[in-house]
């Protein structure tokens, strides 16, 4: 159902639907596996390849549930297209086109089964990544073009226009941002392109990039290689490897073993709870999920022991998201090859102290995020 276009955008409001019953949620423990007494107690969101933002309940027999506010297809090689509001009630995506014409901010009310969409269309930039500001509130859709980076934001759940703001070099020395995220104060962006992150001061109405970008070397302020997490005293990064860094408030740079050989490392997530990593490997290279602490010991190193988990390579994806208390993750898993833009795809969840899988929950369409839901 459309609602009325006002001053040049739209939004929609519709009420849930559910797919067909067919697409249910099987529980595919491993099979080499002992049972683990782990309970999948929240729900999953996912955006899929087809424009879909589905969410899983915690029981394994409810239907998924799906809201979709374009039908076209999903850039795929973007990182964080899914956040979820500090007040738990509201899920926001952000979809940007195939073919990267435009993108399509969304959000998903909770509570009323609702959501409401507005089309992002920006001369300067195209839209390919959100993340939202942890003391506004507001949602951050960052993207690149002919004006550097721009990063939008937009008030929850109105999607009212905030500010616009840009800074960096134009897209002709830049890919699409891969990933964004915000320090806690909100006064850095962190952009990735897949194989480095600029960052950015925010000031009132501009970005200002890092000070080593210059004419010659534009950009590449951090030497990443996938995304980048904010932690309590710094930032961790992937490599492409099995190492992660991990760069402090006072300049310190430790490297971090996750136990992951062979694997095309570009994603994790951070278990607050247990300060540590939480990483799978991509499918399509050695796969498996590891974990390893971000506490210092007492000799000063960091990320020992990584704790390869006895999973099979089976438990493999692009996209991971760990539970608030980090007991369980959800893997966001392509068909084969693992960048595969057709076709069905799973989450795959696992106990991350055992490796046990405790779910597969089977998706029409490959799956493109994840994020665990966190409880009101």
């Amino acid at each position: 159902m459309i609602g009325k276009a006002e001053a040049g955008r739209r939004i929609v409001a519709v009420r849930l639907v559910c797919l067909l019953p067919m697409l249910v949620l099987a529980a595919c423990p491993s099979p080499d596996s002992d049972v683990s007494a782990t309970i999948v107690d929240l729900p999953i969101a996912v955006v899929l390849g087809d424009g879909r933002v589905v969410i899983a309940g915690p029981d394994a027999r409810e239907p998924l549930r799906e809201w979709r506010a374009d039908s076209a297809k999903i850039h795929q090689h973007g990182a964080h297209f899914l956040a979820q509001t500090k007040d738990a009630r509201y899920v926001v995506a952000l979809l940007p086109r195939e073919d990267l014409a435009s993108s399509t901010l969304m959000v998903v009310d909770l509570t009323e089964g609702t959501i409401r969409s507005r089309p992002l269309r920006d001369s300067g930039a195209v839209f390919t990544s959100l993340t939202i500001g942890p003391g506004s509130g507001l949602a951050y859709a960052v993207g690149s073009g002919t004006d550097g980076v721009v990063a939008s934001t937009f008030a929850i759940p109105s999607l009212e226009p905030s500010t616009r703001r840009q800074g960096g070099v134009a897209a002709a020395l830049q890919r699409p941002v891969y990933s964004a995220a915000l320090d806690a104060e909100e006064r850095r962006l962190y952009a990735s392109f897949h194989e480095w992150t600029d960052w950015f001061t925010i000031e009132e109405n501009s970005l200002t990039q890092c000070p080593a970008a210059s004419r010659w070397r534009p950009n590449r302020c951090i030497g990443s290689h996938g995304i980048l997490r904010v932690v309590s005293d710094g930032v961790v990064y992937a490599t492409g490897g099995p190492l992660f860094y991990r760069t402090t408030a006072n300049g310190s740079l430790d490297s971090i073993a996750i136990g992951l050989e062979g694997s095309h490392l570009m994603d994790f997530d951070i278990d607050s709870t247990n300060n540590r990593v939480v990483a799978v490997g991509s499918c399509g290279f050695a796969g498996r999920l590891a974990t390893t602490s971000l506490t210092v010991t007492a000799e000063g190193s960091v990320g020992h022991p990584p704790s390869g988990l006895p999973t099979q390579r089976s438990v493999c994806g692009e996209r991971i998201s760990v539970e608030p208390r980090g007991r369980w993750a959800a893997v966001a898993r392509r068909a084969s090859p693992p960048y595969a833009s057709r076709g069905p795809g799973a989450i795959v969840v696992v106990d991350t102290e055992t490796g046990v899988v405790l779910r597969t929950i089977a998706v029409p369409a490959p799956p493109l995020d994840v994020i665990v839901l966190r409880g009101r």
